[in-house]
């Protein structure tokens, strides 16, 4: 039987930590960032295509709340994905990500309720189990914990 691997991809979006209960996080790169922003402009793109192909139909109004909210999370995804992946963050980035992805994907019922068919939404990967002490702490607070702790002494 083969081993289990736990930084496995699942349906084009990439596993960050481990499988639930796993107390040790993946090693998160650069790269891993690049591929979620990838994978998370791919699927906004659907969305925005859907709801804009809804909007110059009719099927809703620009002032509609819906509509507005979208506009905000465009923003939002349009700064996330001009980010170029840091060393430094990348355990932040790679956070902020998720998070955004799964704000998209729900978007996809959102759309549809509004009307428009943006297609089936994402398989996401589970929720981090990464432990709650290095929880958002990324490579670049990590070493600043360990820097003030070398100086201490």
């Amino acid at each position: 039987m083969a081993p289990t691997v736990h930084a496995t991809r699942v349906k084009g979006y990439p596993r960050v930590m481990g499988a639930q209960g796993d107390i040790f996080p993946t090693f998160v790169t650069p790269s891993s960032v690049k591929s979620l922003q990838g994978n998370l402009g791919a699927d906004f793109e659907t969305v925005r295509a859907a709801l804009q192909r809804c909007a110059d139909t009719g099927t809703f109004k620009a002032d509609d709340p819906q509509w507005l909210a979208f506009q905000a999370l465009k923003v939002r995804v349009q700064a996330y994905l001009a980010e170029e992946p840091s060393w430094i963050t990348t355990r932040d980035q790679m956070t902020r990500g998720e998070l955004l992805q799964r704000e998209v994907a729900g978007w996809h019922d959102r759309a549809k309720a509004m009307g428009c068919d943006a297609g089936p939404g994402p398989t996401l990967p589970p929720e981090s189990s990464l432990p709650a002490f290095f929880g958002g702490a990324g490579l670049g607070g990590l070493a600043v914990i360990a820097l003030l702790f070398l100086l201490r002494k």
